[in-house]
């Protein structure tokens, strides 16, 4: 059984509220981003995954920071990382790779992840 897929589907893209409570819009994944990606990371796509795999902490900071500076042109990469504190890195990374994996859910607009602050449950 094949699946078919509707390219002229306009994605949606996802949001995220960070440390700062503000929310923050991922992007789908457009040629643009897909160029800023290799730009960043000094490698072409195919060898991202490799690249990936290697410093976690720095290149979650650095994919999230690409992902985030088409609306936010001004923020730097430091300021990226201060938006991600340490409880909330395994959710964060789960919506960083369902956008670079074209996940369904990222692409309805529909989920919105919170992310609590506090801490607390």
């Amino acid at each position: 059984m094949t699946t078919k897929k509707n390219i002229l589907k306009k994605p949606k893209s996802k949001s995220i509220t960070l440390a700062d409570g503000k929310s923050y819009r991922l992007p789908p994944l457009d040629l643009n981003l897909l160029a800023d990606l290799e730009d960043e990371f000094g490698c072409s796509l195919d060898k991202l995954t490799v690249e990936l795999e290697k410093r976690m902490a720095s290149n979650m900071r650095k994919l999230l920071w690409v992902l985030l500076r088409s609306d936010n042109p001004e923020m730097t990469l430091e300021q990226c990382g201060a938006l991600v504190k340490t409880d909330m890195m395994t959710g964060v990374m789960d919506e960083i790779t369902g956008v670079l994996n074209g996940d369904e859910r990222h692409q309805d607009g529909v989920d919105q992840i919170l992310y609590d602050i506090g801490g607390s449950d």
